[in-house]
């Protein structure tokens, strides 16, 4: 992949460290993430979708599930409930769903 100026890749650790900052917000929303960000949603959209070739939405959605990921590995959580909601997910059963299209097992996996 090309590589991000100096500039581009602290505009994304910034951008990391505000979606961290959000994680457990389930209701935690793009047009929420353009105002923290100070750009406008369609400037979010087209500037993530440049560096990371991911919408916001898909992005979130990719650092709630590596922190999810994270989470279970360090085994500080006894329920997959307990994890889906430390990251944002209001539904266990959306955040199994979408744990397993993206890392090929379920969060249970890591509990037993």
């Amino acid at each position: 992949g090309s590589k991000l100026s100096a500039a581009d890749a602290e505009w994304l650790a910034e951008q990391e460290k505000l979606l961290q900052s959000e994680l457990s917000n389930s209701g935690f929303t793009s047009s929420m993430w353009a105002i923290a960000a100070t750009v406008s949603e369609r400037q979010l959209q087209r500037k993530l979708k440049a560096l990371t070739g991911l919408s916001p939405h898909q992005y979130l959605s990719e650092v709630r599930l590596l922190a999810a990921r994270r989470l279970l590995e360090g085994r500080q959580y006894r329920s997959v409930a307990e994890v889906a909601y430390a990251v944002g997910y209001s539904s266990s059963q959306s955040f199994t769903r979408n744990f397993r299209k993206r890392f090929g097992r379920v969060p249970s996996d890591y509990l037993n």
